[in-house]
């Protein structure tokens, strides 16, 4: 039976078979779970090897800054592996220049020429789109180095991403923060890595100082630039221990880190990789977006329809403040209206309330929140057309009681008459008798239409009351 992904350990292997780079599936291992900073529910990923051996960013000739002419770019938020990662466009159309000076990881502008990447497709191209659905946008903190970007830090949202010096626990550069430790990462020997036979494959420079092999452990980037120079990025020795190597150079490895959901599922067992197979199945979607429906004055109802990518069967819940008004299964696709009326209307006090729309399959479940607030200042009850109690002789009296919860400040009015069936009936009061429990005798003897009837309203105000104010029933005998 699949299991939830965070049920597995951290250091576990898990693969999406239809994610790829140089056509073979991405083996990934669990850096972390529910990660400090990170997304809310999320299990944080990372290759388990260097993808590819490639440069950081390219040279930039045309830059401002001596150094980024000649070595490249340590600025993380611009550098040409964050969009190549994030990047999902086909061979040779994932760069975009970032800045004036940008320039493309092309053979003229990384060192020696080797390892160039801006003609390959970007690197999600490769992957499912169950996988690429999956991804969680992340906020990452990265320094700015003082030299030429005015030191401090910025955050950058990203769905892959490179690790920072903090979260692989080689400390913080410049005393500041990038994030927090994952917890695989504790010691030297947990931050080596080794290259997949692909990126061995294509290293084109391992004949000089290139990877060479998949059983020595090599350098890998990090997102962290050096904090007091403009070109160089920190990066992970061989050794597991901190370094660094210019922008543009072309030796160090990449492993990538994502979050993906903590309901997403896994195989039940490992397979020959030694790895759990992702079950990347995406909640059901509900139209619209969380939002204020306003000031409610009366019973309303609010639309929306529900989506199911892979046609799973779904059950959807509409609840007011938590509490259930209707549970369905509804048809993928179509119009719903979820309606707060009736007793869950009546039922609330004045003020602010949730309405929420629960819609779930099988493996995960999504929520519409959407609030509004009650502000009735009256309620009442009438007999309504078809509930006229018929005479055949002039009703003389009527007794009435009510059943109510009526706040301190609030006014209540009883009306009765015993000419419902005309036009332009004649109301009484009958408030006062209808507190005390006593009958009220009816003034008007006159009618226009051939029958009597008898005719009752009930209205409760509040006024300057705080508190509840509702009408529970209302019983009447007339005579």
């Amino acid at each position: 039976m699949p299991r939830a992904l965070s049920a597995l350990a951290v250091g576990d292997k898990v693969k999406d078979p239809g994610s790829k780079i140089f056509g073979k599936p991405i083996i990934w291992k669990i850096a972390d779970k529910n990660h400090a900073g990170y997304p809310a529910n999320s299990v944080t990923l990372i290759a388990e090897r260097m993808l590819i051996i490639c440069a950081f960013d390219a040279k930039e000739p045309s830059s401002a800054d001596p150094y980024r002419r000649t070595d490249g770019n340590n600025r993380y938020s611009l550098s040409n592996v964050r969009q190549w990662l994030n990047s999902d466009a086909p061979v040779g159309a994932w760069y975009a220049a970032q800045h004036g000076a940008d320039e493309p990881p092309s053979q003229g502008n990384v060192e020696g020429g080797w390892n160039a990447y801006d003609a390959r497709a970007g690197f999600l191209n490769g992957f499912s789109e169950d996988f690429k659905a999956s991804l969680l946008p992340t906020a990452l903190t990265v320094i700015r180095n003082t030299a030429a970007d005015g030191g401090g830090s910025e955050t950058v949202t990203d769905k892959l991403f490179l690790a920072s010096r903090t979260e692989v626990g080689l400390g913080d550069e410049s005393a500041i923060a990038e994030g927090a430790q994952l917890a695989m990462f504790s010691d030297n020997a947990s931050r080596l890595a080794l290259a997949t036979q692909e990126a061995v494959d294509n290293d084109n420079a391992k004949s000089g100082e290139g990877v060479g092999n998949t059983m020595t452990a090599w350098h890998w980037w990090l997102r962290t630039p050096l904090g007091t120079v403009s070109p160089s990025v920190r990066r992970v020795s061989r050794f597991g221990a901190p370094d660094q190597n210019n922008a543009f150079g072309y030796t160090n490895g990449v492993r990538p880190l994502c979050n993906l959901p903590s309901y997403a599922q896994v195989s039940d067992a490992a397979d020959g990789d030694g790895c759990y197979e992702l079950i990347l199945n995406m909640p059901p979607a509900i139209s619209g977006a969380d939002g204020d429906l306003g000031v409610k004055s009366g019973p309303f109802s609010y639309g929306y329809a529900v989506t199911d990518r892979e046609g799973d069967a779904v059950t959807v819940v509409e609840a007011v403040d938590g509490a259930a008004i209707r549970e369905y299964s509804p048809a993928l696709g179509q119009g719903q209206n979820a309606e707060v009326a009736g007793e869950p209307w009546i039922a609330l006090e004045n003020g602010g309330h949730a309405l929420t729309i629960t819609a779930s399959d099988a493996f995960s479940s999504s929520t519409r929140t959407m609030g509004f607030e009650k502000s009735v200042s009256s309620c009442g009850f009438a007999l309504g057309e078809g509930k006229i109690i018929q005479f055949a002789s002039k009703p003389t009296r009527m007794t009435v009681g009510v059943a109510r919860e009526a706040a301190a400040g609030s006014a209540m009015l009883v009306e009765v008459c015993n000419n419902a069936n005309d036009e332009a009936p004649t109301w009484e009061d009958a408030t006062a008798t209808a507190v005390a429990g006593l009958a009220h005798v009816f003034a008007n003897e006159a009618k226009t239409s051939l029958h009597w009837g008898v005719g009752l309203r009930v209205t409760l105000s509040r006024n300057s009351a705080q508190g509840a104010c509702r009408i529970f029933g209302v019983e009447g005998h007339a005579e």
